[in-house]
């Protein structure tokens, strides 16, 4: 059996899946994770969903990726091996990297926490979904309007795109797409996440990704920032640029679509990226090339990479805003998704994935 026989991806989604007492029934099913993860955090998780400070990020991103985590224990222990991808919408590309064996559960609930507190201190913008919209046309629009001080923080599916900005300047562009036929949804976040106005908390969030050791992942993980899989050694560099960069989430189903994956599986308190996956495979032309071989290629790819070399100190970038290619529009209804916001493989060579197998799940307790 090769690594990649199951043409299956797990995802997990980030901020604005929480719902209020998300995660009760998973908290009595697994106590020794909850009592772990109260240690970490200071403060009674169970408590935290259901109040509303559950809204509140600093809250919201440590508890969906215990939620996140403990559902993708008990789906690993039903099902008894692994799936050939994983990846995950900001917050949930943590969950995406653990069950990869990248961390451990408190290391990443650690991490996450930092990741929380930093990006809550950083108020003052706000954020919109632009529905109805391709990428392209919302670029030239926010160009011939002079919008040039927003960012495109999401790439969602191929006809809705989240945008961010300062809060004095992002209710004006917004009315000003509206005006020119976009349904522009205002987001309930507390900043302007994925954007230029992250880039002290990123800075100060790079600290703590430089302390941190990685382990090598047990199974490809698609990265937000290059909807790429993760190089050996580039986790901290990219969850840095993370913060900074848009969502390229696009892209990264069209990824894994291509790279013949047919069935995805999301992990977590409330389904949101689902319909958005959909979206984005009616907007991809059928691929001639069997699910088999492309499988395989994307094996091959990854048990072969060398190791990254030694990042440089992770700082926030300058201008992390990756250019993705013009989508074709998918038809149907909109989800706002996300955001509207160790055990290996048993290989007996690295470049031979045809002699993988991975029967145990990898993410590290």
């Amino acid at each position: 059996m090769h690594a990649f026989q199951d043409e299956l991806a797990v995802v997990f989604p980030g901020q604005g899946a929480q719902r209020k007492g998300m995660g009760r029934e998973l908290f009595a099913r697994h106590p020794q994770a909850l009592r772990a993860a109260d240690e970490v955090l200071g403060y009674s998780l169970a408590e935290a969903i259901d109040s509303d400070r559950l809204d509140r990020t600093q809250y919201t991103q440590p508890a969906l990726f215990v939620v996140n985590a403990l559902a993708y224990r008990e789906w690993t222990q039903a099902r008894g091996s692994a799936p050939a991808f994983a990846a995950g919408h900001s917050l949930g590309e943590y969950n995406a990297l653990h069950a990869a064996g990248a961390f451990d559960f408190e290391t990443g609930l650690r991490l996450v926490a930092e990741r929380g507190r930093l990006m809550a201190a950083a108020s003052g913008g706000r954020m919109a979904a632009v529905i109805g919209w391709s990428e392209q046309r919302l670029r030239e629009t926010l160009a011939d309007i002079g919008a040039g001080e927003i960012d495109i923080a999401n790439y969602n599916a191929p006809e809705q795109q989240v945008i961010a900005g300062a809060a004095d300047v992002l209710p004006r562009v917004s009315a000003q797409l509206s005006e020119r036929g976009a349904r522009v949804v205002e987001l309930r976040v507390s900043g302007a996440f994925h954007s230029r106005h992250m880039r002290e908390a990123a800075a100060q969030y790079a600290r703590s990704l430089a302390a941190t050791a990685f382990a090598p992942l047990a199974f490809p993980v698609v990265s937000n920032v290059e909807a790429r899989p993760y190089a050996r050694g580039r986790e901290a560099e990219l969850l840095g640029a993370q913060i900074t960069a848009s969502v390229r989430w696009t892209d990264s189903v069209a990824y894994l679509l291509d790279a013949g994956v047919e069935r995805f599986e999301e992990l977590g308190p409330t389904p949101t990226l689902t319909r958005l996956i959909e979206q984005v495979r009616a907007a991809r032309p059928v691929s001639q090339v069997s699910k088999e071989a492309r499988l395989d290629t994307a094996a091959s790819r990854f048990y072969a990479a060398p190791p990254a070399p030694e990042p440089t100190p992770v700082s926030a970038p300058a201008t992390a805003h990756a250019q993705s290619p013009t989508p074709t529009a998918a038809s149907g209804a909109h989800d706002l998704g996300s955001e509207v916001f160790v055990a290996v493989t048993d290989c007996a060579t690295p470049t031979s994935p045809e002699r993988c197998t991975r029967a145990s799940p990898p993410a590290r307790w």
